[in-house]
């Protein structure tokens, strides 16, 4: 609609020009002396076009300032010759284009009109192992718009890293045109991270890729990652990942994650994990290997495909297990679908598919197994293997959806459906209205429900007498399940925590939107409208509660009653 009327505006005009936020200009003559012109994006200044600028650099500094993306390139071409800025910070002070120079070829005669997009493919920053970046790259909040990388082996912003750290960076496509395409490893900020820290790494970028015979990891974040560790990162896009021959290991914050630790973590992304022959793992937050992940929560589906293997697929992630030792899951939450699908066997659970020790956590996703997977375990908040204590799964968890699916041989439990030797503690789920197909037992196998763990009342799940049997990690809050403290907003609004909606408040949720949040709790405060980003929205129902032009929602927290910001204006 918005493009018929830009060519019909210049129709009955013929000359003049329109400017936007992304600097739009249109520049024709008088449409009866010609039949075609061109539309062009002019954010020269901070488009990068394909040139390297290398003047800024000199060895007896310690510290750079980056503005334009032809310094970036030139940092690239410095890393990629063997200087690994090892002890030395790049600052980057202003958001830059790595590709934005389209060109729209518009024909006044026919009204119609031809796309041309002029693509910079980027080289990244370490392009092989040996020329891995080591040094700090601070991004002020600044955002990357617009990274394509294809044809090779490693795909991100940054190829390798090695005791590097990536912090305060946003990295956004705005166009499905752009693409991050590899054969091995893709992340938006990095393909393969080895003893490195990312901390207040945002990514809204879109990878979607067909791959062939390779075994392939992806994460938004990182692609694959050893010894790393990843605070207040979080991903807003989709990943799918379709491989005909090999292992597919997917994370919304990272694939394989070797050893490496995740706090305050937020994964919002749709993981779609496909193999025709090779094992799929599918995690909201990574794919496999974790030492550590804490106060984090993913909201958004997670399908795991293997034709001819495993399967494996959890709301945090995929396999909790790295070496022989269980990965620690503690104050984790899952809203999203878990789902296995078309596999030879698998493990599916709402909080980790296989592995795990689990506690203070608690999966509200629906779990389940579709179309023809015959040998699965399914459970609420582990499939198997899995140390869980203090945990509820308040999602309903589905053995089968129909009866052509031959699945009779999946085994699944409202908490976990096989324990395998391990310890299962205080924790309890949900017995949703019988069927044949919805689960009755905590634990796969048992032919009547577990009534020491069972709940069949769903007001029970909401009460406050419910959230203090789930103890300290937990707090009550009216209308809702119990909420994880440190995790789960206390009130929308209520940033700093002091109980009271004010000033002070409207400063955090500025300070959030310009620098990025430090706790996930306080991310949940300031995402008023509930759509997964802190922006300017947040920023202004925050201030209109304040002077009083939006209505106050009123809740009670334990024994006390507060008042909660919302967007909605008062009538």
């Amino acid at each position: 609609m918005q493009k018929k009327k830009l060519l019909t505006a210049i129709a009955l005009l013929g000359i003049f020009a329109i400017s936007n936020t992304s600097n739009l200009q249109i520049n024709a003559v008088d449409s009866s002396s010609i039949k075609n012109y061109t539309v062009s994006n002019n954010n020269k200044d901070v488009t990068w076009d394909g040139t390297i600028d290398t003047s800024w650099y000199n060895e007896n500094d310690m510290e750079f300032n980056i503005s334009t993306p032809q310094q970036l390139a030139g940092l690239a071409d410095l890393v990629n010759k063997g200087n690994n800025f090892s002890g030395k910070t790049i600052s980057l002070i202003k958001d830059v284009y790595l590709n934005d120079d389209r060109i729209y070829s518009i024909s006044l005669a026919t009204n119609t009109y031809d796309t041309k997009e002029k693509i910079l493919n980027w080289i990244p920053i370490g392009i092989s192992k040996e020329t891995a970046f080591s040094g700090t790259f601070q991004g002020n909040n600044h955002y990357i718009y617009n990274i394509n990388v294809s044809e090779i082996a490693d795909a991100g912003f940054f190829g390798n890293i090695t005791d590097a750290v990536i912090k305060n960076l946003r990295i956004r496509n705005l166009d499905s045109s752009y693409i991050l395409q590899a054969k091995n490893n893709i992340g938006s900020f990095c393909a393969v991270a080895y003893k490195s820290t990312f901390e207040n790494c945002t990514s809204r970028v879109t990878i979607k890729e067909e791959t062939g015979e390779n075994d392939i990891s992806v994460g938004a974040i990182a692609g694959t990652a050893n010894n790393c560790t990843f605070k207040c990162c979080m991903d807003q896009e989709s990943i799918a990942i379709k491989n005909l021959k090999g292992n597919v290991s997917l994370g919304g914050i990272s694939g394989i994650s070797t050893k490496s630790r995740f706090e305050d973590c937020i994964g919002s992304s749709l993981i779609i994990a496909k193999t025709d022959s090779g094992k799929s793992y599918a995690g909201g937050i990574c794919g496999y290997g974790a030492e550590q992940i804490t106060r984090c929560k993913n909201y958004a589906p997670c399908f795991a495909v293997s034709t001819n293997e495993i399967a494996y697929s959890g709301g945090i992630t995929a396999v909790g297990m790295y070496d022989s030792n269980e990965t620690e899951i503690e104050s984790c939450a899952n809203e999203g679908f878990i789902i296995i699908s078309k596999s030879d066997s698998g493990f599916d659970g709402g909080i980790c598919g296989y592995g795990g020790k689990i506690t203070n956590c608690y999966n509200k996703g629906y779990v389940t197994a579709v179309k023809g997977t015959p040998k699965t375990y399914i459970g609420g908040i582990a499939a198997s293997t899995a140390t869980i204590n203090n945990c509820y799964n308040y999602g309903a968890v589905n053995s089968k959806i129909n009866e052509n699916d031959n699945m009779s041989q999946n085994i699944a439990g409202g908490i976990i459906a096989d324990l395998d030797g391990k310890a299962l503690k205080s924790s309890y789920y949900l017995i949703y209205s019988p069927t044949e197909d919805t689960v009755q037992n905590s634990i796969g196998g048992a032919k009547e429900p577990d009534y020491k763990a069972a709940i069949t009342e769903n007001d029970y799940f909401n009460s406050k007498e419910f959230a203090e049997l789930m103890g300290d990690a937990f707090f009550f809050k009216a209308d809702n399940q119990p909420c994880l403290k440190n995790v789960d907003q206390t009130f929308k609004g209520d940033i700093n925590s002091d109980g009271i909606i004010d000033f002070y408040d409207l400063q955090e949720a500025r300070n959030i939107y310009s620098n990025g949040f430090k706790t996930l709790s306080q991310f949940c405060a300031a995402d008023i409208d509930d759509n997964k980003i802190i922006d300017s929205d947040d920023v202004n129902c925050v201030n209109e509660y304040i002077i009083g032009k939006s209505k106050a929602v009123q809740v009670s927290k334990n024994s006390s009653s507060y008042y909660e910001c919302s967007c909605n204006e008062i009538s």
